[in-house]
């Protein structure tokens, strides 16, 4: 019985730790059998099942509802914020394109004035005012600020819609004539894309006799009288673009003023002293 001790206690000094358990429970099963003892087997622990078992269906179906409905929040909060981002850039290019047009018309349509230039190609040569308007291109004439002397105070500009949807402007210190190709110094700038249509409108005064209060006509192309005398009261610009918004400038041109009568008609007929004598029961 000594010796068995000192074996154990030997094997034991000199063997790993799992392998120790099954030595001491291999010696207490031996002397329980001995002593008639029954020795129960090892059960394995509910942790250890349940741990080898997994998840249940309903608590990944939980799982699944759980995750779906979180990712569902996160991507309509997302969408609505890049709808909000979307819809504020596209009203701010709207907004950018409409008021680069708008400082176009009014620096150039509100100031609009006759300028005329000597047409080198007629026999005699004699001069003709270069404003040239029709239903979808305009050329003028207009004064502006002096930033550098040698620009000159006249700004001479022309707007028109080209092939490919662009609202373009091209403007230099000198005259652009319709008699002359000439390019020289001319710069160009688009001041707006996906133009579908432009159209122009200038308000001339006529001599309506019937009706001497109704002066005004809105015509699409501008024709010179013979003398060229005559210029725009107003210009009126109108642009469609492709996706369907539209939008209308109108200005009144400082060449209006070749017709200011000081509030009185140029038909009015002068009333004479024997007129004013006359009581009223008289007239």
């Amino acid at each position: 019985m000594i010796f068995h001790r000192q074996l154990v206690k030997h094997a034991l000094s000199h063997t790993p730790a799992i392998t120790r358990e099954q030595l001491i429970r291999a010696s207490v099963e031996k002397r329980a059998s001995a002593s008639g003892i029954a020795f129960p087997s090892p059960q394995p622990h509910a942790h250890a099942w349940r741990a080898e078992a997994g998840f249940t269906l309903l608590e990944m179906i939980v799982a699944t509802m759980v995750f779906s409905m979180v990712i569902l929040s996160a991507s309509m909060g997302f969408y609505a914020v890049y709808s909000s981002w979307s819809r504020l850039q596209l009203r701010s290019h709207t907004l950018d394109r409409l008021l680069m047009i708008d400082r176009i018309v009014d620096s150039a349509f509100r100031n609009a004035i006759p300028f005329t230039w000597v047409n080198d190609l007629d026999t005699p040569k004699k001069a003709k005012q270069i404003f040239f308007g029709n239903k979808d291109r305009i050329t003028l004439a207009y004064p502006h600020r002096v930033g550098d002397p040698t620009d000159g105070a006249i700004r001479f500009l022309t707007l028109y819609l080209d092939g490919e949807g662009h609202l373009v402007a091209e403007y230099r210190k000198t005259p652009i004539v319709s008699w002359n190709q000439d390019e020289t110094g001319l710069m160009r700038d688009i001041l707006s894309e996906d133009v579908a249509s432009l159209t122009f409108f200038y308000a001339k005064r006529t001599e309506n006799k019937l009706n001497p209060a109704d002066r005004i006509e809105w015509v699409d192309d501008w024709a010179w009288d013979v003398d060229n005398t005559s210029f725009p009261l107003a210009i009126q610009l109108t642009i469609q673009w492709n996706d369907g918004t539209k939008e209308s400038w109108l200005r009144r041109t400082a060449g209006a003023g070749f017709y200011e009568s000081l509030g009185k008609a140029p038909d009015a007929q002068a009333s004479t002293p024997s007129d004013k004598s006359k009581p009223e029961d008289e007239k």
